[in-house]
């Protein structure tokens, strides 16, 4: 059996692609294929997830039903280590394995990832999250994109294939060169236009809301400010996710006071800000250096055509630039939407 593990990145359609995966399961099943889009019993590096009997378990049956290819698709599959890598393809052997990623240019990836980091835990600005990813770039995924193909080639995955966000998202061909790339029987599959687009990013405004209010409840409950920007370094998952745009939008309508106060710190804060034209530049030569060897035949070498940073309207503003007496209004309505999150 062929095993193939899709690996993201984050915000490369990797979530469309799985909704995809899970669409076209009834037909791919009658072609051998089983897939498992967003299964956290195959990330090694989470160990209250991680089960490799019941994966090894789900994989001879599947064998025995005459499956012979197995997709799994998860985004923190790229965030894995050398090691993780090397326990995982220990656990699936001796089934040969396909190491799939996707990268997207470095003007589009930040501020979409920096948008995720945000609607579910973190409460950096943009400009701290993207300094903080090029003060020291060669331990950070989000700029050292090659950071995840050279720990699968240390792992000793040999079959590995890169696929180009931006030149194909040019050409209009993601998710079936994503398809593609992961061996998919793409004619069987559900038409790719019928793929609805799922996890888009949220507009900024409503990011830097959201994450001051991230900031406040971290702070009311002692928990480490801004874990997902540390995960890429230190491969720690954050001890839970917040999720409160649902929640904060709701005191925000109840209270308008908070939020009339909370737009004005925001909008004197807003600048026009870019990731450091010059780091990206000299990035994009060394990751394509990287890459080049592994990208399907149909990018020609393109790893990032045409693309440049452009910059984009955001706020400044820290959790520690918010005065006191409006943090306590809203950890105070925190507490009241969400009272378990307190103990």
């Amino acid at each position: 059996m062929q095993i193939v593990l899709h690996a993201g990145m984050h915000k490369t359609g990797t979530t469309s692609f799985q909704k995809w995966l899970a669409d076209s399961r009834p037909v791919l099943e009658t072609q051998g294929v089983a897939v498992f889009p967003t299964d956290p019993r195959i990330l090694v590096q989470l160990p209250d997830d991680y089960d490799p009997d019941a994966i090894r378990f789900e994989l001879a049956k599947a064998e025995k039903q005459g499956v012979g290819l197995a997709v799994f698709s998860h985004e923190s599959l790229s965030e894995c280590f050398a090691e993780d890598l090397d326990a995982l393809k220990r656990m699936l052997a001796p089934h040969p394995i396909r190491y799939v990623i996707t990268m997207r240019h470095w003007a589009g990836f930040l501020p979409s990832r920096w948008k995720q980091n945000c609607k579910r835990r973190d409460a950096q600005s943009f400009p701290a999250f993207a300094e903080g990813v090029f003060a020291a770039p060669d331990d950070r995924l989000e700029a050292r994109f090659d950071l995840a193909v050279r720990r699968a080639a240390q792992a000793g995955l040999r079959d590995i294939r890169v696929v180009s966000y931006d030149f194909e998202m040019a050409r209009n061909r993601l998710l079936p060169s994503l398809a593609e790339a992961c061996l998919l029987p793409v004619a069987a599959m559900i038409a790719p236009d019928q793929v609805t687009w799922v996890n888009g990013s949220a507009g900024v405004e409503d990011v830097d809301r959201v994450r001051l209010f991230n900031g406040v409840l971290s702070r009311a409950c002692g928990r480490l400010l801004n874990p997902i920007a540390q995960r890429s370094t230190t491969g720690l998952a954050p001890d839970m996710f917040y999720d409160l745009p649902p929640r904060h939008q709701a005191i925000l309508r109840r209270r308008p006071d908070i939020a009339k106060r909370l737009d004005t710190l925001i909008d004197a804060r807003r600048v026009r800000f870019a990731p450091q034209a010059e780091a990206i530049r000299d990035l994009t030569d060394s990751v394509t250096r990287t890459a080049a060897p592994f990208l399907v035949p149909e990018q020609e070498g393109h790893l990032f055509p045409g693309v440049e940073p452009c910059p984009v309207d955001v706020s400044t503003l820290e959790i520690d630039d918010v005065p006191p007496d409006l943090q306590q209004d809203i950890a105070a309505e925190l507490r009241a939407e969400w009272p378990d999150l307190f103990g």
